[in-house]
């Protein structure tokens, strides 16, 4: 039975019962073989030494204890029907040594799936690996191809969060062969939004898009609100990834606020609950538009929703409310989000968001007085994340090493960086960061007296206003006003400071008001 034996499940499966069970325990209770370990919810009992508890399990044969452990499964099973997920550990402990193979798995990937939520990523990696060997000791049937699949969608989760990509395509590309081999829809639409994750990773968004698609296409069609879900969710972060903001919020808010927005609220298989994952996008789409206030707004609903969560669900969630709070220019608000993203993720491991994480601390830093702090940080984000093949966030990394740089007065050394941000961006066809990176560069060449920095910022101003990038735009306007004021055109200086006057007051961007007049002095 284990360490610690429940009263109920030893009545359902022993020798004796009744007065004469009782009896017997009473009676290795006063030869100190036993001792009550706990009273509520139910007697339990347990072994006062482990090495009693070793010999008498050793005395007995190999069949023997395959028997008992399959009996108390199957005790267990019944008295704790409607409430296994508590006991889903001992379950599996038991249907291992009892070898009964397919509970043995159910039971498993239940261990995992708890495993997480807590926050214990080996544990859960552990239990799913385990039960993957198991899928090998059973019978072809339909039921046990389901299990297969299952296992290796089980395994998507932690192992995103540990960044182990390689991997994950290699199981769910294992899956999906065993879904269609199968026909089974259901399954090959998770398989479908699962594989478009390390695409988007990756950088291959054309990929991850039509991946995306696909599966919520299969939700729609058969009813399965996780893909349907899961599909809308990965098609939205590609969309922002590309610079496509406005398509970004409108696929998110289907999901946060449309039809859907109660069915996403409840737990699926994601690491995360479909409505708080689509908020941390929204998150910087909105602030990328300069619609703060909204963006906070949604921040508020995910921080009350992770509360109590994860940490897996909560360093995402302090992260993003930082990088909202700091591209307003509230910095000191910023570096108590991201103090409290870093810590969390450090301390559970979380390396997916890791690399964001110190790519956002840094960034902060460099803001906050700490530049060459935050270089130093930014550096090792960007060999975290090239490590382990995180590419979509390199051009971000790299915009932010080429701000922590300007923040510095390293302005050679910012060019460096956002040359190689725009690059990448390039390569990956994201607009937003190519855009971020033209600001970069044309920041760091009115610093040095570039002649080039005043074509960038009007290529900045045209670029921005095509992707609806309101920040930017008032960005733009400021370098333009500051490169017309130094070239002798005060009244194009004037007209452009006044704009971005305008646009930052707009936006509540009250630092960039006050640094704006601080420049132009």
């Amino acid at each position: 039975m284990g360490k610690r034996i429940p009263l109920s499940v030893l009545e359902d499966i022993g020798d004796i019962a009744g007065t004469a069970l009782r009896n017997a325990l009473a009676r290795l209770i006063r030869t100190e073989f036993l001792h009550e370990a706990g009273l509520f919810p139910e007697i339990e009992y347990a072994f006062k030494h482990a090495l009693t508890h070793e010999v008498a399990y050793a005395g007995l044969l190999h069949d023997r204890r395959r028997q008992l452990h399959a009996a108390a499964l199957g005790a267990m099973e019944r008295l704790y029907a409607g409430r296994l997920a508590g006991h889903a550990e001992a379950l599996a402990e038991h249907a291992i040594n009892g070898e009964v193979w397919d509970r043995a798995v159910d039971h498993l990937l239940e261990t995992s799936g708890q495993a997480f939520v807590q926050g214990a990523l080996t544990r859960s990696v552990e239990a799913t690996e385990r039960a993957l060997e198991l899928c090998g000791r059973l019978p072809e049937s339909e039921a046990n191809a389901a299990r297969a699949i299952d296992v290796r969608l089980a395994m998507y989760a932690p192992l995103l969060m540990r960044g182990d990509f390689t991997r994950i395509l290699l199981l769910i590309g294992q899956a999906e062969a065993l879904a269609r081999g199968t026909g089974d829809r259901l399954r090959l639409g998770r398989v479908l939004w699962r594989l478009s994750g390390p695409r988007y990773v990756r950088g291959e968004y054309a990929a991850a898009l039509e991946l995306a698609r696909a599966a919520h296409a299969i939700g729609c069609d058969i009813g399965d609100m996780e893909s349907r879900l899961s599909g809308a969710l990965q098609a939205g972060m590609v969309h922002f990834q590309r610079g496509d903001n406005r398509a970004a919020i409108d696929m998110l808010k289907t999901i946060t606020d449309g039809p859907d927005a109660e069915a996403a609220k409840r737990r699926y298989s994601r690491p995360a609950l479909p409505v708080v994952w689509a908020i941390w996008w929204l998150m910087p789409a909105l602030a990328e538009i300069g619609d703060f206030d909204e963006a906070l707004r949604y921040g508020d609903l995910a921080m009350a929703a992770v509360a109590d969560g994860a940490p897996t669900s909560q360093v995402p969630t302090h992260m993003m409310r930082a990088i909202v709070l700091a591209t307003r220019g509230d910095f000191g608000a910023a570096r108590a989000a991201i103090d409290e993203s870093r810590q969390i993720a450090e301390s559970n491991a979380v390396t997916a968001w890791l690399g964001s994480v110190y790519t956002t601390w840094g960034w902060i830093a460099a803001e906050t007085g700490h530049p060459e702090e935050g270089v130093a940080c930014i550096e090792r984000a960007l060999s975290l994340q090239e490590a382990i093949g995180i590419k979509s966030q390199l051009p971000t990394s790299y915009l932010r090493l080429a701000d922590a740089h300007l923040a510095a007065g390293q302005y050679e050394a910012a060019t460096v960086a956002a040359r190689r941000a725009r690059d990448v961006a390039e390569s990956l066809g994201d607009a937003g960061r190519r855009a971020r990176a033209i600001r970069a560069l044309a920041d760091a060449g009115a610093e040095t007296g570039d002649d080039g920095a005043e074509a960038l910022y009007r290529e900045l101003q045209r670029v921005a206003r095509d992707l609806d990038l309101r920040p930017l735009q008032a960005h733009a306007h400021l370098g333009l006003s500051r490169l017309s004021h130094r070239a002798g055109r005060p009244g194009e200086a004037a007209d452009h400071l006044a704009t971005a006057f305008a646009m930052y007051r707009d936006m509540g961007m009250t630092h960039w008001v006050e640094r704006a007049e601080a420049l132009c002095r």
